[in-house]
C-alpha cells in the first residue's frame, strides 16, 4: 500500500479514537483529511478525557465533517473503525490508496450487527475481530488480518465487546504497519461460512418463544442480551430463568 496523504476517518468508541491517534502519530495530523461525525457515543479514558474519534480529532485540529460533506472532501484513503457510515461505490473508488474497515467480529460468519450477541446465543466458543478491505457489499471485502480469542462461560455481550476492543487495537496497528510495508496478502472470504445478521434480527431474540427453550439456551440468550444500554434481557426471559434456577437447599 502506498503511503496515504489524505485519510478520511470514520469510527466510534474509544477504539476508534485510539486508532485515529495511532495514525496521527505515524503520519502526522495533517495526513488526516477529516473525521466523520457519529451519533453521540463518547467514551472516556482513565482521566475522564473523551477518547472517541471526534474528540481526538478536536484535540488534533482535524476537521470534523458530516456524511453529506464526504463528496466535497479530498481524500485518497478511507479508514473505518466501528463506523456507521455506508460509503457509496463512488466514494470508495475515490480512495485510490485503500479503503479498510475494522469489523468487531469474525468474518464471514458474523457479517452485519450484534455479532457478540449472536455468537453467545449460538453457543460459539471463540470470537474475533477482522480488518478487511471495503467494497460495494457490506463486510464482504478481502480479509487483511484477523484475530481470534475464546468466549468464556461467564461472558456477556458487554464483556465480550470490551475484550473485542482490547484485541482490536493491536490488530489494527499491526495490519496498518504491514500494509504500509506491503507485507500482507489479503485473502478472500469463504462464502460457504457466510452469515449476515441484520439489526432487526435482534427483535426475534426479544420475542417470547412459542416453545420453551432449555436451560442452557435460556442462559446463553440472557448473556447475549446483556449489552446495556442497548440491550437488556426481557421480563419473560428473566422470569423463565428464575423458574429454572435451582433453589438453595435451605429454601427447600
Amino acid at each position: 500500500m502506498a503511503h496515504p496523504k489524505k485519510i478520511l476517518f470514520s469510527g466510534k468508541k474509544d477504539l476508534a479514537g485510539h486508532c485515529l491517534a495511532f495514525i496521527a502519530r505515524l503520519h502526522g495530523s495533517q495526513a488526516i483529511a477529516a473525521v466523520l461525525k457519529q451519533e453521540d457515543d463518547r467514551f472516556y479514558d482513565l482521566h475522564g478525557t473523551p477518547c472517541d474519534a471526534v474528540s481526538v480529532a478536536g484535540r488534533l485540529g482535524v476537521p470534523v465533517i458530516a456524511p453529506s460533506e464526504i463528496d466535497s472532501t479530498e481524500y485518497d484513503t478511507i479508514v473505518s473503525v466501528l463506523g456507521n457510515t455506508i460509503f457509496t461505490p463512488a466514494q470508495l473508488r475515490k480512495a485510490v490508496v485503500a479503503a479498510i474497515n475494522l469489523h468487531p467480529a469474525p468474518l464471514p460468519c458474523y457479517r452485519g450487527s450484534y455479532g457478540r450477541t449472536f455468537a453467545i446465543v449460538n453457543g460459539d466458543t471463540t470470537y474475533g475481530s477482522t480488518i478487511h478491505h471495503m467494497d460495494e457489499k457490506t463486510d464482504r471485502g478481502d480479509i487483511i488480518l484477523d484475530v481470534a480469542f475464546p468466549i468464556y462461560d461467564f461472558d456477556t455481550a458487554s464483556t465480550l465487546d470490551e475484550r473485542t476492543r482490547l484485541y482490536s487495537l493491536p490488530l489494527f496497528c499491526e495490519a496498518w504497519s504491514l500494509l504500509l510495508r506491503d507485507e500482507i496478502s489479503p485473502r478472500r472470504q469463504d462464502q460457504s461460512d457466510a452469515r449476515y445478521y441484520k439489526i432487526s434480527a435482534i427483535d426475534a431474540l426479544l420475542e417470547r418463544p412459542l416453545v420453551r427453550p432449555d436451560s442452557d439456551q435460556l442462559l446463553r440468550l440472557s448473556r447475549g442480551l446483556q449489552f446495556p444500554p442497548r440491550l437488556t434481557p426481557p421480563d419473560w426471559l428473566v422470569d423463565m430463568l428464575a423458574e429454572t434456577t435451582p433453589r438453595d437447599s435451605k429454601d427447600r
